[in-house]
């Protein structure tokens, strides 16, 4: 039994690793695109895929209600989200990038930069 514990100790210890790595490596690609112009100034970077929650409350810090203004943009890792998924996300008023240049729609693939 012992064996077995350590056996699920460096699965643990390796996953928990790799999700550290790829958290790291997402920060650092993302800000250097942003820090080199290679996006919309006043781009948000996220270190993983957008959800609804994480956008509400960082739309309501970026705009407030009193303010509208333009569209935010998330850049974040790639892959890309799904076309529904991303078009529930963009229902409130903020465009989804990724470092590919592109984004899903329900017709097609469109070209970075998206038209804001």
């Amino acid at each position: 039994m012992a064996d077995g514990n350590r056996v699920f100790s460096g699965r643990v210890t390796n996953f928990l690793g790799l999700e550290v790595l790829r958290f790291l490596h997402a920060s650092r690609h993302l800000a250097l695109l942003k820090e080199n112009g290679f996006v919309p100034e006043g781009t948000m970077v996220l270190v993983r895929p957008p959800e609804t929650h994480d956008l509400s409350s960082l739309i309501s810090s970026v705009q407030p209600e009193s303010q509208p203004t333009a569209r935010t943009v998330f850049l974040y890792p790639d892959p890309v989200l799904g076309p529904e998924e991303a078009e529930d996300l963009e229902a409130h008023g903020v465009t989804l990038i990724t470092p590919s240049g592109h984004r899903l729609t329900n017709e097609s693939v469109l070209e970075f930069p998206p038209s804001i």
